[in-house]
C-alpha cells in the first residue's frame, strides 16, 4: 500500500532495501515495478506517521538515561517541529531530509 504511493503522497513510502542490502529509492517511474517485485525480507521505509514513537537523544551524551520517546503528529508542511512545552530541558539537533 505504501510503496504503491510512492514517495509524493503522505503517508507513503521513500525506499525498499532487499534482503542483500540494496537501497532502492522509490519513485513514480518504479513504483508499479517494485510493488510486482517484492517479496519476503524485503524492508519498506515508510513515511512517519501520527502516533509513531521516535527515539531522540540528548547530545552530547550516548547514555540510555538521555535518549527520550517522543509521539510523531504529522503536520502538514514537509518540516520538523518538537511541541515548546516538551523540549524546555534539552538542547536538540534534529535534521529531516526528503
Amino acid at each position: 500500500m505504501y510503496l504503491l504511493r510512492g514517495s509524493d503522497v503522505h503517508p507513503g513510502a521513500n525506499y525498499v532495501i532487499r534482503p542483500d542490502g540494496r537501497r532502492i529509492k522509490i519513485t513514480e517511474n518504479n513504483k508499479e515495478e517494485l510493488a510486482e517485485k517484492i517479496e519476503r525480507g524485503w524492508v519498506v521505509e515508510r513515511q512517519l506517521m501520527d502516533g509513531d514513537t521516535v527515539l531522540f537523544n540528548r547530545q552530547p551524551s550516548l547514555h540510555k538515561m538521555s535518549i527520550m520517546a517522543h509521539q510523531v503528529k504529522v503536520l502538514p508542511n514537509k518540516h520538523s517541529g518538537l511541541i515548546l512545552q516538551c523540549v524546555h530541558h534539552i538542547t536538540l539537533t534534529l535534521t529531516v531530509t526528503r
